[in-house]
């Protein structure tokens, strides 16, 4: 199951959505990450995305993602909660650090 979620993101059947503070964001990340802070979703803005493929998302420990998957879910979304940034890097998924990252 977890090289299949790398796969699909590698390969754009699906997308990894960031929902930790920007700060969090800037120290390391999900190098196939978009981001988007949960605070925008709690206020009722919602990722730019398409709602017909999985769009997985994490934050540090996977309580503000499962947060961010109810609401995504409740809109439509195919939203499913991957947990933490640390079980990314576990499945095998990549990390950028903010001295790795310029964008």
């Amino acid at each position: 199951m977890e090289a299949s979620i790398i796969k699909q993101i590698k390969e754009k059947q699906a997308l990894l959505i960031d929902v930790r503070t920007n700060g969090e964001w800037e120290a390391a990340h999900a190098d196939a990450a978009m981001h988007f802070d949960l605070a925008r979703i709690i206020n009722g803005e919602l990722p730019p995305v398409p709602k017909d493929i999985p769009v997985y998302l994490y934050c540090r420990s996977g309580q503000r993602s499962d947060i961010a998957v109810n609401i995504l879910r409740k809109n439509g979304f195919n939203a499913i909660n991957l947990g933490g940034l640390a079980d990314w890097e576990a499945m095998g998924g990549q990390i950028k650090d903010g001295q790795q990252d310029a964008s």
